[in-house]
């Protein structure tokens, strides 16, 4: 009876850990929140599984146990060779058919998420990288920034996988965020958009019109990457801001005033120019034809480069 019951323990604890991975997705599987979603304490899960990967382990393997049994139970049949290998790859496509959703997690986004890495220099925080993208960049940088990712062992093969393009990449980037973003896990949707648009950015496309059309569509992504790391690094918005201020600040100083701002000097043009971001003016500054056009500049891109700066703190603040 005692057996009978830390079995049912056990299965109640899976069964509630692949609830959480098909609705919420992997990252929402935690000790404690398995532990609620079976009513029981979070001590009790510790005393059938030592640590999460032991229990996604153990979950996979009672997936496959039973599609394993039916392989070998075709396999020691009386068929013909040809009719069990038909019997076979039927029963194969259909059990992975029935628990889709299940093995695409188990499988598949596991894997992306075990392929998380620290910050490289060109990242400044922390994010998650799929394998794919470590490969990608393992292959093309120099020794030492980026390792390429610990591929499963394939038996019967020595060799490993070939990194796929960036256009590939960034797919399978697009198809992880939109599940993200349906599980509302706004923070690795984050991630995973970041991601997608890094590599849209490299992606060298195809020639001919699409090979112009792809070429400015990978400047758009440099510069919005570069001014606020596609919306998600607030530091580098408001480094944005900073930069065009200043240089703004120095064209009004030499061209932009008929009439400056007293006393006279770069610090009083740069106020000038700060205040010109967010509209501000001031009636005893009368400005040149060239003056009149840097304001209307700064009118644009100061409140645009605020904004990408607030929804790059509202992202971080949702981790």
């Amino acid at each position: 009876m005692g057996r009978a019951w830390q079995d049912l323990k056990r299965e109640s604890i899976q069964q509630a850990v692949i609830r959480l991975m098909c609705d919420e997705g992997l990252k929402s599987v935690t000790m404690d929140r398995v532990a609620q979603e079976v009513g029981i304490a979070k001590g009790t899960v510790y005393l059938h599984y030592r640590d999460k990967q032991e229990l996604l382990d153990a979950v996979k393997d009672a997936a496959l146990t039973p599609m394993v049994e039916e392989m070998d139970q075709i396999l020691r049949g009386d068929a013909p060779p040809d009719r069990k290998l038909h019997q076979y790859s039927l029963r194969y496509l259909a059990y992975f058919e029935e628990k889709r959703d299940l093995f695409r997690i188990l499988l598949y986004e596991r894997n992306a998420l075990r392929s998380m890495i620290k910050n490289h220099e060109d990242d400044d925080e922390r994010r998650q990288v799929i394998a794919e993208e470590m490969a990608w960049r393992a292959a093309r940088a120099r020794p030492g920034r980026w390792r390429p990712p610990p591929w499963p062992v394939r038996p019967g093969f020595d060799d490993q996988p070939k990194p796929l393009s960036p256009g590939a990449i960034a797919g399978l980037y697009r198809a992880l965020r939109k599940g993200r973003e349906d599980a509302k896990d706004e923070p690795g949707a984050a991630d995973f958009y970041y991601g997608e648009m890094e590599m849209r950015r490299h992606d060298r496309g195809t020639g001919g019109v699409n090979r112009w059309r792809g070429r400015a569509a990978r400047i758009v992504l440099t510069a919005y990457w570069l001014v606020s790391g596609y919306g998600l690094r607030a530091w580098r918005s408001l480094a944005a801001l900073a930069v065009v201020t200043a240089l703004f600040a120095v064209a009004f100083h030499f061209i932009g005033f008929n009439r400056p701002p007293e006393p006279a000097s770069y610090w009083t043009s740069l106020l000038y120019a700060f205040r010109s971001t967010i509209s501000l003016t001031d009636s005893q500054v009368t400005l040149t034809a060239w003056g009149s056009f840097f304001q209307a500049l700064l009118r644009i891109t100061g409140p645009v480069l605020l904004g990408l700066t607030l929804l790059a703190l509202r992202s971080r603040v949702k981790r």
